[in-house]
């Protein structure tokens, strides 16, 4: 047995309480959507072709689901296997329902569980359930970012915002007298 087969047979170890597969299809996901809308638990997403996972919880599982694959959560693992391998290939299953004052003991359970795996069959970034809420980028990290998207980096360097507006300067009698392509230009 490959080591990659033995990690997705840990992950069918994990309970099941519901399981929602082809959600590519509108159908499932509206059906799914409906039967998780107000419960509150934990769940997993499973991306069948690589065996990763991600475990998180909602007081609201409908509008989780909905969060990650029709919103686009802030899980940019996810976010990238969504994008490769298409809703198709991930499964989202509740592995537990409890009382939303339970959530993050529940999670940090599974949690725990989770990152006993190797690194690369999880989505998660953070080993500590609720941690997202207080985190903090480092001195570092948020000069690496920035860096990141500087200049040349910069998606929209030499670029135009699509919702920039042309200004054009006339005198009193209609005569053009200088026209810029932004606001911005007309400022400086």
């Amino acid at each position: 047995m490959n080591s990659c087969a033995y990690y997705l047979n840990r992950a069918e170890d994990l309970p099941t309480i519901m399981r929602f597969s082809d959600l590519h299809l509108t159908e499932n996901l509206s059906n799914a959507v409906k039967t998780l809308k107000g419960s509150s638990g934990i769940y997993c997403i499973t991306n069948q072709d690589t065996g990763q996972m991600y475990i998180g919880s909602s007081v609201n599982l409908g509008n989780r689901l909905t969060a990650h694959f029709v919103g686009g959560s802030y899980n940019a693992h996810l976010q990238f296997a969504i994008a490769k391998y298409g809703l198709s290939a991930l499964i989202f299953s509740v592995i537990e329902l409890c009382a939303k004052d339970q959530l993050l003991a529940r999670e940090q359970h599974w949690l725990n569980w989770l990152f006993s795996l190797p690194s690369n069959l999880r989505f998660n970034f953070l080993s500590t359930a609720g941690s997202w809420l207080g985190f903090k980028h480092t001195s570092a990290s948020k000069a690496a970012i920035s860096a990141g998207i500087l200049g040349l980096n910069n998606p929209m360097y030499g670029t135009l915002s699509p919702t920039a507006k042309t200004v054009s300067i006339y005198t009193l009698d209609n005569v053009l007298v200088e026209c810029f392509s932004s606001r911005t230009a007309a400022a400086k």
